[in-house]
């Protein structure tokens, strides 16, 4: 339920009302925090519920630093795709403006015509 922008969430069993941009957003967060939580009580149960938290929001953290590094290692190749696509272009385009233009042939029957008076 969302009232005043604030939306009502449940984790680990406590509810908590928050804020932000999108509520569906936000209760997907929480959900994802939520089965991070439940997930270390079945593996430890009768802990600390600050330890579980802890725990979760460590495993939270690596899983988003594992995805930066994708997202970095993703950024550094397409940079280095653009760098090559480009070069290949640029080579192109210098290839084009060096090589000499075809000559035309000219139809004699499309060649303008001079007009004569006529007598």
């Amino acid at each position: 339920m969302a009232v005043d922008g604030r939306v009502e969430v449940i984790i680990d069993g406590r509810a908590y009302w928050l804020s932000g941009a999108d509520p569906d957003h936000t209760r997907r967060l929480a959900r994802k925090v939520d089965d991070t939580i439940n997930r270390f009580v079945d593996r430890m149960p009768g802990s600390d519920k600050y330890q579980l938290a802890i725990l979760a929001a460590l495993y939270l953290a690596d899983e988003l630093a594992a995805i930066e590094a994708e997202y970095a290692e993703f950024r550094s190749r397409a940079g280095a795709a653009v760098e090559r696509i480009t070069g290949v272009v640029e080579a192109t385009i210098a290839e084009d403006d060096l090589s000499p233009e075809p000559a035309s042939e000219v139809n004699p029957a499309d060649a303008p015509q001079a007009h004569r008076p006529v007598p």
